[in-house]
């Protein structure tokens, strides 16, 4: 940009204080205010200034209005201005009753006239974005057709003169296609000439052919003929169907009404006033409705004035005995032209109608209709405010909240509400725990909760194989293979931490039991498991998560490990494992070929150190009678944790860690079985935890790691003492952010 801006040297100039006003608050804040504004409101707030502008015109804005069902109707009025040769789109403001020119959803333009002769073009007018688009032609040339729309497609009858048969009659427009197809209709059940036609039930099409015929056609019967004659001579235009009666325009500015199975016209009462104002003259130009309202237009010279202007009036309708009675909601000139009104000056209204972009109408406006009166609370509120509310509430919030009503369960649980957590990174991590229960044959799964520090058991229940391998894929937990009835499987899962629901992965190509899984660049590898059955060509299979296929990862027998023991991913690049032998090697999938190389390093001490986990640069694992060890990747050189001495006197040692892991807040989580001292009145079993942060401090013998523990206590309860074959193991815990 050209310098700073006027609001930078402000501030440097005159060290003046920020002005608070809208674009002070959050952006999401601003954008959920704005989603209730009026379309015509935010053009005027659009016109301020350029940041509010910005706001107003933010694509973000608009799809929020459109996902909360805040889009207000507009009406469209196209109009042919004598003698203007093209017809011009226009809008009517909702409260000025004032126009304005829009070039551009929601309503089809099918066919007419060009240059005097028929036309096969079709447009699209996107009533949303107010732009323009060709949609496919027909297949034949029509003017003065019949259109109508029944399940998500649109059917053209007549039109093509006399240049016509069975064949190309009428045809069909698939909106989801986008597709033209002829619908054959037999010439001798189908209308003469359509002169008007409506839509009753969204099923059926009702329509009147020029001799008065009346017929109706659906796409499984196609036309047949209803066997009534329209009960009034001359043309009736424009039906449109208000509750279960038609109306229409009538001669010399009446609205007539009937019912659709007798058309026995009759004319709407109470409409004198109306018919002083020059309709009987030069008559109705178009009758629509809007909503359950029926909306005119008509030409009028006020009197003294030598211009043309056109009319409007808004009527409401109700039954009163055996007559439709009319009341004149609001009356005005929406439109003003320069020049009198003749029979060559005049505005013909080609089309007048409501549209709404939005799917169905709002939960407000449904109670509305209904007469049921909304309660005073949290869902009186407009959708996407509770919402937002809601977004910043705690998953265990939101679980309290949803047992207190149908209606905080709905909104709980809502997917809009979750989608949105999703986008505005208003996720949290929770601590995932699978507890291998003896003597109970099959692990459980649990969530740790944040503030009572218990583990709480999740549903639904899913069977959890003895010697899977687990691994965190963005907000799943993969579970990859273990042993069915003593023999390893190729089965996977995922557990959904979002949904709490569980879904059956395609299976690996080889049974595995025991076997090492690591995330690289967003793919699953696994490596071993699969006991004597193994070469270089099956002993590695590798998972892609976005085309949901496992492929073989050909290994050399010489350089890959014996029977990985323990594995960590270093700088999500670089797998380092440790095997039976305590020889060390790394894997790179983007060396080509992918091999194991061996570290030339042996584990430092001997036994087992099993749940390594990385953290800050530093390994770390669990070692014998209750210690945590840790070493620097390169060196693997097994060092003590200082500090913890007060945990160990807490069974730690005579029973030691049944599990190590890490947490959100990079701290070490651990767990073990307890005990409580005797002389309680029952004999119970426990699994306890600690969360332990760690310090580098360095000192005269070297780099030394200090723990301090943050909280301690028990997480899990069971009613038998502890002994070798009542015991709990933690065969997984890791943070899930979902």
């Amino acid at each position: 940009m050209k310098g700073r801006s006027r609001k930078e040297r402000k501030r440097k100039n005159k060290n003046k204080t920020k002005v608070c006003g809208l674009t002070s608050l959050p952006d999401e804040m601003v954008l959920n205010c704005l989603a209730y504004v009026s379309r015509f409101d935010l053009a005027a707030f659009g016109m301020t200034s350029k940041a509010h502008r910005s706001l107003a015109t933010s694509p973000w804005l608009w799809d929020w209005r459109c996902q909360m069902d805040y889009i207000e109707p507009s009406y469209y009025v196209c109009l042919h201005i004598f003698a203007e040769p093209i017809p011009r789109w226009f809008i009517l403001h909702s409260v000025q009753r004032s126009s304005f020119v829009v070039v551009a959803w929601g309503i089809y333009i099918i066919g007419g006239l060009v240059n005097g002769k028929p036309t096969s073009e079709v447009a699209l007018f996107d009533c949303f974005e107010h732009v323009w688009y060709k949609i496919p032609p027909m297949k034949v040339p029509r003017a003065s057709a019949s259109a109508s729309r029944i399940d998500n497609k649109i059917y053209v009858f007549g039109g093509c003169g006399d240049d016509v048969d069975s064949s190309n009659w009428a045809e069909v427009y698939d909106i989801d296609t986008l597709t033209w197809d002829f619908l054959c209709v037999p010439t001798t059940t189908r209308p003469k000439n359509i002169k008007q036609s409506v839509v009753i039930g969204k099923k059926e099409v009702y329509a009147v052919d020029e001799d008065g015929q009346s017929f109706s056609f659906s796409p499984s019967k196609l036309f047949v003929s209803c066997g009534k004659t329209d009960s009034k001579p001359g043309d009736r235009h424009d039906w449109c169907l208000i509750g279960r009666f038609l109306f229409s325009r009538g001669p010399r500015g009446t609205i007539l009404w009937c019912l659709p199975d007798e058309l026995d016209w009759k004319e709407v009462k109470g409409l004198e006033e109306l018919q002083q104002q020059q309709l009987v003259e030069y008559g109705i130009t178009k009758l629509s409705k809007k909503a359950s309202y029926i909306v005119i237009f008509w030409n009028a010279q006020p009197q003294g004035a030598d211009s043309l202007e056109l009319w409007s009036a808004e009527i409401s309708l109700r039954r009163v005995g055996p007559d439709v009675r009319g009341k004149i909601e609001w009356s005005g000139s929406v439109y003003k032209l320069d020049y009198p009104l003749t029979d060559s000056n005049r505005v013909k209204v080609v089309y007048a109608e409501r549209k709404k972009s939005m799917k169905g109408r709002s939960r407000k406006e449904r109670k509305i209709e209904e007469g049921k009166e909304e309660v005073c609370g949290l869902t009186s509120l407009p959708v996407d405010v509770v919402t937002n509310c809601l977004v910043h509430v705690s998953r265990f919030d939101l679980a309290a909240l949803a047992m207190t009503s149908k209606a905080h369960r709905s909104l709980a649980t809502s997917p809009s509400l979750w989608d949105l957590r999703w986008r505005m990174k208003r996720i949290e991590p929770s601590y995932y725990v699978c507890l291998h229960i003896f003597p109970d044959p099959v692990p459980r799964w649990f969530i740790l909760h944040p503030v009572k520090r218990q583990l709480k058991p999740l549903l639904p229940l899913w069977c959890t194989e003895s010697g899977s391998s687990f691994m965190v894929v963005d907000w799943g937990i993969f579970i990859i293979g273990g042993l069915v009835n003593g023999k390893p499987t190729s089965n996977v899962t995922m557990f959904d931490c979002f949904e709490h629901a569980w879904y059956k992965i395609p299976p690996m190509k080889m049974a595995r039991a025991f076997a090492s899984a690591s995330v690289i660049d967003g793919k699953l590898y696994v490596f071993g498991g699969c006991g004597d059955d193994v070469d270089s060509s099956n002993w590695a299979e590798v998972y892609n998560p976005r085309t949901y296929t496992w492929n073989f990862l050909c290994v050399p027998t010489t350089t890959r490990p014996k029977n990985i023991k323990q594995s960590v991913v270093i700088g999500k690049k670089k797998v380092y494992v440790v095997d039976e032998d305590r020889q060390i090697f790394s894997f790179s999938p983007s060396k080509l070929p992918p091999m194991f190389v061996s570290c030339r390093k042996t584990d430092s001490k001997p036994g087992d150190r099993d749940d390594w986990c990385l953290i800050g640069g530093f390994l770390f694992s669990r070692g014998a009678r209750g210690t945590i060890l840790w070493c620097l990747p390169e060196e693997f050189d097994w060092k003590e944790v200082k500090g913890l001495e007060e945990l160990q006197q807490q069974q730690l040692v005579e029973y030691g860690i049944t599990k190590l892991s890490t947490n959100y807040a990079s701290n070490i989580v651990i767990f073990w079985n307890a005990q409580p001292p005797q002389g309680g009145a029952t004999e119970s079993l426990e699994l306890w935890s600690a969360e332990i942060s760690l310090t580098q401090i360095e000192t005269s013998q070297g780099l030394e790691i200090r723990g301090k523990i943050e909280w301690s206590g028990s997480v899990y309860k069971l009613d038998y003492p502890l002994s070798e074959s009542n015991r709990v193991k933690v065969l997984f815990a890791a943070s899930v952010f979902a």
